[in-house]
């Protein structure tokens, strides 16, 4: 399994530090990696197989080959592996909500315990976000793929995600300018800049669908 790192960590590591909030990050990071080992777990729980792991500045990401098997033209094999894809999505997010729940009850003293648990439900709202590539916009392309198909599904995961990445900008620029918390402008600014890659990427992926559909129709 290949380990890939993305050198953009080397800018948030910097800026983070320059703004006194390296210890956030680095905790932020920690629930990430905690985060991305649910999903790797139930990955391989499911039967899938993880082939490289990619350490992002915002996180991690898991890639995985998805079984040979499941790859057929039998609508209930393609419903099978859909339902699967969302179990996998599903993990990472209720370990960080599971963890925070945790710690919680252990009742850790001072600012370290609520800063923990503020980590972990952070990590598991951004995460559920229906937001293409993150969990919540995943999770929309599945389902929407289990009841309009998958070319249909690419093209509503899309809008909504524009539609709710406009919605999340607006409010943390309101929130910015009230709490001067620069660190949030930098995960918004890569949030933003991760949406408009992987537009482009549905885009074509829509464009080749519509192509095989027009070619299968002659």
């Amino acid at each position: 399994m290949q380990i890939k790192i993305d050198l953009k960590i080397l800018i948030f590591l910097l800026i983070f530090h320059f703004t006194n909030q390296i210890k956030t990050y680095i905790l932020l990071m920690i629930f990430a990696c905690i985060h991305e080992l649910g999903h790797l777990l139930i990955g391989l729980i499911l039967g899938f197989k993880p082939t490289s792991i990619e350490i992002k500045p915002i996180g991690f990401s898991v890639i995985f080959l998805n079984s040979i098997e499941d790859y057929n033209n039998k609508v209930l094999k393609g419903n099978v592996l859909e339902v699967k894809k969302i179990l996998v999505y599903l993990a990472g997010p209720l370990i960080n909500i599971f963890l925070a729940i945790i710690i919680y009850f252990i009742n850790i003293k001072g600012t370290i315990g609520l800063q923990l648990i503020y980590i972990n439900f952070l990590i598991a709202f951004f995460n559920l976000l229906p937001i293409y590539p993150l969990d919540g916009g995943r999770i929309v392309k599945s389902v929407t793929c289990l009841f309009y198909g998958l070319l249909s599904s690419y093209k509503i995961t899309d809008k909504i995600s524009w539609i709710v990445t406009i919605m999340v900008f607006a409010a943390s620029s309101i929130l910015v300018l009230k709490v001067h918390n620069y660190g949030l402008v930098l995960i918004i600014g890569y949030l933003l800049y991760v949406r408009i890659c992987n537009s482009r990427l549905i885009q074509w992926r829509i464009r080749l669908l519509e192509t095989i559909q027009k070619k299968n129709r002659q």
